[in-house]
C-alpha cells in the first residue's frame, strides 16, 4: 500500500507542475482589432569597414550608414481565415549615409528634405531625393497571420513605377546609367522583396504555448536575389506585468553579388538581442539587435574583404484615432 500511496503521490505532484506551467505559460500570438491604427518603425545604424584601392592609391574604408523608415498601418479587416488584412503606407523617411570619395548625403521627410555636403555635383542628391520622395504616402497591402506570418504584400509595383517616373526625371543622367539604377531599384521595390523584409520582423512567434526558460528556433530567408539566411534561438527570459520579455541569439549567412570574374562574395556573423511583447495584443513593443559579420564585398567592381557592426530597433505603436488622421 506504502508503495501505491507513493506513487499516487508523486503523480498528483506532477500532474500539480503540469497544471503550474501551464498556468505560467503563454500563448504568443496577434490579436488585433478591426480600425487599429499602428505606426511601425525601424531604425538602423550600420558601420562597415574594409580596404580597397582608389585612384592607385590603398584606403581603408570606412562607410557610416543611418537610415530610420516610418510606415503607417490601419487594421482594415478579418478575413475568413482569421488573417488581419492592413492597409500600409510609408509616411516617413531619414536617411544619414557617407558615400566614399563623394561625401555626406542627409535627407529628412520631415524637414525641408535634403541637407547635403556633397564634395561634387548634385546628381547624386537628386537620384536619392527623387527616389525617397516618391515612395513616400503610396498605400499598399499586407495580409499577415495572428502567428506573424506575412502571407501576402500587393501594391508595390505602383510604388516602383512612382519612383521609376521619379528617377526619369533627373536630366544629368544618361538612358544607361538610368536603366542601372531602374535595375537595382527593382530588388527592393516589389512585393516579394517588401514581403520578405517584414517576415523578418514578424516571425518570430513560437508555435506552442512557452513558458519562462522555454526556447525556439527559427529560420528566415530575407532577401529575393542571393537571399540571407538566418538562424534565429529564441528565449523567454520574463514576464513583468503586461510586458513579455525574450532574448535572441542567430546566426548570419549573407551571399552578395558575384563579382566580374564569376567569384561570389558572402558574410557571416552573429546575431543577438532583446524583443518586448505586449502580452495582451501580442504585438511586438520593441526588437533591439546587435550584429557583426565578415566576409567579402564588392566596391568599384573589386572584390575586398569587409566587416560590419550594426545595430537595429524596430517599435510598433498604437496611434490614437485622431494621431493616427494628423498622419
Amino acid at each position: 500500500m506504502n508503495i501505491i500511496r507513493h506513487g499516487v503521490f508523486i503523480l498528483v505532484l506532477f500532474l500539480n507542475t503540469l497544471i503550474a506551467k501551464a498556468q505560467d505559460s503563454i500563448f504568443l500570438r496577434l490579436r488585433l482589432v478591426k480600425g487599429e491604427n499602428y505606426e511601425y518603425t525601424y531604425s538602423r545604424w550600420d558601420t562597415i569597414q574594409g580596404n580597397t584601392s582608389f585612384l592607385f592609391l590603398r584606403h581603408r574604408l570606412k562607410v557610416p550608414h543611418q537610415s530610420i523608415a516610418g510606415t503607417l498601418m490601419i487594421i482594415k479587416d478579418i478575413d475568413s481565415n482569421g488573417n488581419y488584412v492592413l492597409e500600409a503606407e510609408q509616411n516617413k523617411l531619414r536617411l544619414t549615409l557617407q558615400i566614399p570619395f563623394i561625401g555626406t548625403v542627409n535627407y529628412d521627410s520631415d524637414s525641408s528634405g535634403f541637407n547635403k555636403n556633397l564634395l561634387r555635383g548634385s546628381v547624386i542628391e537628386n537620384i536619392y531625393n527623387n527616389e525617397f520622395s516618391a515612395v513616400l504616402h503610396h498605400p499598399f497591402k499586407i495580409i499577415l497571420s495572428s502567428s506573424g506570418k506575412v502571407i501576402s504584400v500587393s501594391g508595390m509595383k505602383q510604388v516602383m513605377e512612382a519612383v521609376k517616373d521619379s528617377v526619369e526625371s533627373v536630366s544629368d543622367l544618361s538612358m544607361t546609367q538610368k536603366d542601372q539604377i531602374f535595375k537595382n531599384l527593382s530588388k527592393d521595390y516589389n512585393d516579394l522583396a517588401y514581403k520578405s523584409d517584414l517576415n523578418s520582423f514578424f516571425d518570430v512567434y513560437p508555435d506552442h504555448r512557452v513558458a519562462i526558460g522555454d526556447q525556439w528556433k527559427k529560420e528566415l530567408f530575407t532577401g529575393i536575389v542571393n537571399p540571407e539566411r538566418d538562424t534565429y534561438y529564441y528565449s523567454l527570459k520574463n514576464i513583468r506585468g503586461d510586458s513579455v520579455f525574450i532574448d535572441v541569439k542567430g546566426d548570419i549567412y549573407s551571399p552578395g553579388d558575384t563579382a566580374a570574374n564569376g567569384t561570389p562574395t558572402l558574410m557571416t556573423g552573429t546575431l543577438t538581442g532583446t524583443l518586448i511583447f505586449d502580452k495582451n495584443t501580442g504585438v511586438i513593443l520593441e526588437e533591439r539587435t546587435y550584429s557583426y559579420a565578415t566576409g567579402t564585398d564588392i566596391f568599384n567592381k573589386k572584390i575586398v574583404k569587409t566587416q560590419s557592426s550594426s545595430k537595429e530597433v524596430d517599435e510598433m505603436k498604437l496611434l490614437s484615432p485622431n494621431a493616427a488622421k494628423s498622419h
